[in-house]
């Protein structure tokens, strides 16, 4: 790696505004969703929690703006290392982000996050973003003679 050349590679565009807000809207978005999950649940299995199921809904906006900027300060490091993405691959990785509140389930839901969290999500998404650029070089092991 040169000097004048970024770690994440001259190709990789640049994250902008919209990116962010899509990242946020992801997170915020799960988190929300996996509130109502919770409460559909809780009343499926006909369990007690300590706080009312529907309550919790009450308050998953102010957890889902607090997701969200966890996930905006730590996009914000991964700017300088990891390449954008476009289309709705911003808004899946907030829901990655998002995912990290499914453990308020089921605890053992916490075994989702060890796939769907967002360093692997963006290490697949950059691979596979380098693949397509370089039509598939480098993807697996080479051919012996």
């Amino acid at each position: 790696m040169t000097g004048s050349q970024s770690p994440r590679g001259a190709d990789a565009p640049r994250k902008n505004l919209r990116y962010f807000f899509l990242v946020a809207c992801g997170a915020a978005a799960c988190v929300v969703l996996i509130s109502v999950l919770r409460t559909l649940w809780y009343e499926w299995m006909g369990l007690r929690p300590q706080m009312s199921p529907r309550m919790f809904i009450v308050f998953s906006p102010i957890l889902a703006a607090a997701y969200a900027t966890v996930a905006l300060v730590c996009e914000g490091l991964l700017a300088l290392l990891a390449p954008s993405f476009t289309g709705a691959r911003p808004f899946a990785v907030g829901a990655s982000y998002g995912l990290l509140f499914i453990g308020l389930i089921r605890p053992e839901l916490w075994l989702v996050l060890a796939v769907a969290n967002p360093l692997v999500l963006h290490a697949v998404l950059w691979n596979r973003r380098r693949r397509a650029l370089h039509g598939g070089a480098g993807s697996g092991l080479t051919p012996g003679p």
